[in-house]
Order: structure tokens, then sequence, then C-alpha cells
């Protein structure tokens, strides 16, 4: 009777010791959650932006020169410190005939 009492005691601590390992687990998944969630949403957010400057109405989109501004901007900041903004690659298609 005390071995069965002991026995059960151990497998008591034992289950206890499991269950908090689980709910800490499930604490940190939580904040991981919580914090992909708060990421998502602020993509989510940026690339209404975008889509508001790219496709939006007219009256909404940006003068000619000030997108060009805006662009001359974004290259400095990113490294390309240029005295001419850079041309376009140029391509070569080839002709063809519309039937």
């Amino acid at each position: 009777m005390i071995e069965r009492l002991a026995e059960l005691q151990s497998t008591l601590e034992r289950l206890l010791a499991e269950r908090d390992q689980v709910c800490e687990q499930r604490d940190q998944f939580r904040e991981e959650r919580d914090q992909y969630r708060e990421l998502y949403l602020k993509m989510m957010e940026q690339c209404r932006k975008l889509e508001r400057g790219l496709v939006g109405p007219k009256s909404e989109r940006l003068p000619e020169n000030e997108a060009q501004l805006t662009m001359s901007m974004l290259a400095t900041l990113l490294g390309e410190r240029s005295a001419e903004p850079a041309a376009p690659p140029q391509q070569t298609i080839a002709e063809h005939s519309r039937s």
C-alpha cells in the first residue's frame, strides 16, 4: 500500500512537471504568435500604402517629378550615390509579324 502511494506520488510529480513544461511552451508559442501577428499587420499596412501609391486613383498618385525625386532619394539611401540617375537597362526585342 505504501509502495503504491509512493508510486502514485512520483507519477503525480512527473505529470505536474510535464504540465508546467507544456504551459511554458504554450506561453512561448502565444508570445511568438502575437509577434508574428503584429509583424503581419505592419506588412499588410505597408502593402496597402504601396498599392495606394501604385494603383490608386490618379488624383492620389504622386506627380511625375515627385516620383522621380522619391526614386532618387531611395537610390541615395540604398548607397547608389551617383551624380545622375541611372538609365533603365535597354533590351533588344526580336521583330515578329502578327497574324
